[in-house]
């Protein structure tokens, strides 16, 4: 019985440390003109070596977003808005 339950805990921890870690991205869009902030401007991650879409989101009425659950890793950051330049 001891031998199962030690078997057990062991092959929990190798569960828990090969998790990939995920963050939150957070951030503001301001115009600079008016420096107020840019609603509904679509934000997206693109991983870094190969520019494939790994998440997006929108911008809310002050102009903040949040990405939720990305993992770790280089990231290019691309905002648009149809009013504004890439």
């Amino acid at each position: 019985m001891l031998r199962i339950l030690i078997i057990s805990v062991f092959f929990s921890f190798i569960g828990f440390s090969t998790q990939a870690q995920q963050v939150n991205v957070v951030g503001k869009i301001i115009d600079t003109t008016s420096g107020k902030g840019v609603e509904n401007a679509v934000v997206i991650l693109l991983s870094e070596g190969d520019s494939v879409l790994t998440s997006f989101g929108r911008t809310d009425k002050t102009g903040s977003f949040t990405i939720k659950n990305e993992t770790t890793g280089k990231r290019i950051l691309m905002v648009t808005h149809p009013l504004f330049a890439d």
